[in-house]
């Protein structure tokens, strides 16, 4: 019975590595596809691959769309938009600093859920919860200190990003509820053809705007698309399910801890990206701050 347990734990952490290096590559892949593929247009082409893909392994849990299940629609209308503002804002920030960015997701979850799932926290988890936020917030006032020249430019994306990861958090915490009525992969999957469904219309927009867009996009961009839209949304959401199956959903969030890490090995081979002194002590302080809050004592309720 042990070797058992222990062989699910080696399972699970062997699961959080594969994440966070598939995910880790979303922001770096992403950046190079945008250069040549509108926001809208990427997003719809991102998730209708992830939903091709995903089709053979949930037949059961498709999305029914009835009258009745209006309100997992809404809900999945919170995670679309994070997706749909990440294609902005990718475009204007550094992978790094938009990867830094979503490790405050446990931390902004932590809030929501204390007013909204009544769940209670010590003084350690509110120290961590202040240092996440302190380390954030150097990474995204970055640009402002480090490059003013581009300091408009770049502290506009980090805002779309931060407003994409606000919304996520907020997507998380709501989805607790609706545990009670849906399966995991069941609420997943409303939420990726949901996000189908609506950059279908969206994209009609790049086209008005950039008729022709997809003529002369380079195999790099359509390649990249492919990366993000199996290994970054299809498999990255599935194999997160699975870890929160076979563990808990407070293991699928150290994605979270290791994710930054891959995500500047992508970087550094793909984009050419550098890391500045403040970059690391921000990214320190909210990897600190993320881990006091979730290995500090036992929490009453686990957040997905």
């Amino acid at each position: 019975m042990q070797n058992k347990e222990q062989s699910n734990k080696s399972f699970v952490f062997f699961l959080i590595i594969s994440a966070a290096v598939l995910g880790g590559g979303a922001g770096v892949f992403g950046k190079i596809a945008l250069r040549e593929i509108p926001p809208f247009s990427f997003t719809f082409l991102r998730f209708l691959v992830a939903s091709i893909f995903l089709i053979p392994f949930s037949l059961k849990y498709l999305p029914k769309f009835r009258k009745r299940d209006y309100k997992i629609i809404l809900l999945s209308l919170l995670a679309s938009a994070n997706v749909v503002l990440f294609a902005f804002g990718i475009r204007h920030t550094s992978a790094n600093i938009s990867q830094m960015i979503y490790t405050a997701v446990p931390i902004v979850s932590a809030i929501l859920s204390f007013y909204y799932l009544r769940e209670r926290f010590g003084i350690k988890k509110i120290f961590g919860i202040i240092m996440g936020f302190v380390g954030a917030l150097l990474i995204i006032v970055l640009p402002l200190i480090s490059n003013a020249d581009s300091a408009v430019s770049s502290i506009w994306g980090n805002i779309i990003i931060v407003i994409a990861m606000l919304s996520i958090s907020l997507y998380w915490v709501l989805s607790k509820r609706f545990q009670e009525k849906y399966s995991p992969l069941e609420i997943n999957n409303y939420f990726i053809f949901t996000t189908t469904i609506l950059l279908l219309f969206l994209s009609i927009f790049d086209l008005s705007q950039n008729p022709g867009w997809y003529i002369g996009v380079s195999t790099n961009a359509y390649l990249s698309l492919l990366f993000v839209a199996i290994f970054s949304t299809a498999i990255y959401y599935l194999i997160s399910q699975i870890i929160v199956k076979r563990a808990t959903p407070v293991m699928a969030t150290m994605i979270l801890y290791v994710q930054p890490f891959t995500t500047f090995i992508w970087a550094y081979y793909f984009l050419s990206e550098t890391l500045s002194i403040l970059f690391i002590v921000g990214t320190v302080l909210t990897l600190l701050g993320v881990g006091l809050y979730n290995f500090t004592g036992k929490r009453r309720k686990s957040l997905g």
